[in-house]
């Protein structure tokens, strides 16, 4: 992942990034988006970084097999709202987590999907954690239930996940 900075927001309209006309990275587009309450459970962040995942890529250029859905996943911010029943952040925290359309000024997000950002951690590095260390954690101690003292074959251990599969292994 890269991470992509948004921007402050702080007088601007809300914009997300989408796709104008896919097969030309040069046709994305800034566009006015609505800011949306926090439901039950979720939590408004006004973005900081947004990381850009090759998924991306391929919907921009039309090449992702099926619904790739908006572009953006992956995010640090700010929490500026929190719904009912969320209790482990509040507005002002500084978070990292996984958001549909985090090319956005701000995204309205079930609050698990974020923890708090480390305070020695960039929002810039920040942003590069979610969907690969997701991934690697879910691949390994779910699904494998990887063992001290077992072996394990991380083939093309150079890309984001990769990395950080070898750092959870």
């Amino acid at each position: 992942a890269a991470a992509v900075a948004a921007g402050d927001g702080a007088d601007q309209q809300p914009v997300t990034l989408e796709i104008g006309a896919r097969g030309m990275l040069d046709r994305l587009e800034s566009r006015p988006a609505a800011r949306r309450a926090p439901g039950d459970g979720e939590i408004e962040i006004q973005v900081a970084v947004a990381g850009l995942n090759f998924r991306d890529v391929l919907n921009a250029l039309g090449m992702y097999e099926g619904e790739p859905g908006p572009l953006g996943s992956e995010c640090t911010g700010t929490v500026v709202r929190v719904g009912p029943g969320v209790t482990h952040v509040q507005a002002g925290d500084a978070v990292l987590g996984m958001a549909p359309a985090s090319f956005s000024t701000y995204v309205t997000a079930p609050a698990g999907a974020f923890v708090r950002k480390p305070a020695d951690l960039r929002f810039e590095d920040a942003a590069t954690i979610p969907v690969a260390f997701l991934t690697a954690e879910y691949a390994l101690n779910h699904l494998a239930r990887l063992q001290r003292g077992e072996r394990v074959l991380i083939h093309a251990a150079a890309g984001g996940v990769g990395l950080a599969a070898v750092q959870i292994a």
